[in-house]
C-alpha cells in the first residue's frame, strides 16, 4: 500500500544572502558567531521549535552571540538590510 507523508521544516534557499556565512560552531555550548562583510547592524533572532521568539539582539559585524536559552534545537534568523537568513542551530 502507499503512504503519504507531509513534512514541516526550514530549508535553506540555495541563493541565500552571500554576505552572511553559516554560524559556527553548530552545535554550540555557550556562544556562536558568523562572519559577515556587512558594515551595518544585524538583528539576530532565535525561535523555539514551536515558533516562539526566545532571543533577539542587534549586533555589529562578527560579534559573538551568547544566548541564555535551554539546550535544544532552534531556528536562527539573521536579518541585515534587505537580507534574511534562517538556519537550524543546536544548543548543547
Amino acid at each position: 500500500s502507499c503512504v503519504s507523508l507531509k513534512t514541516v521544516g526550514v530549508h535553506e534557499t540555495p541563493d541565500c544572502p552571500r554576505n552572511i556565512n553559516p554560524i559556527f560552531p553548530n552545535p554550540f555550548k555557550e556562544s556562536f558567531q558568523f562572519k559577515t562583510n556587512l558594515q551595518q547592524p544585524t538583528i539576530v533572532r532565535i525561535y523555539s521549535k514551536e515558533g516562539k521568539k526566545v532571543y533577539e539582539k542587534t549586533i555589529l559585524s562578527n560579534e559573538k552571540i551568547s544566548p541564555t536559552i535551554k539546550p535544544g534545537v532552534y531556528i536562527l534568523e539573521i536579518v541585515s538590510s534587505n537580507q534574511i537568513k534562517r538556519q537550524t542551530i543546536i544548543k548543547l
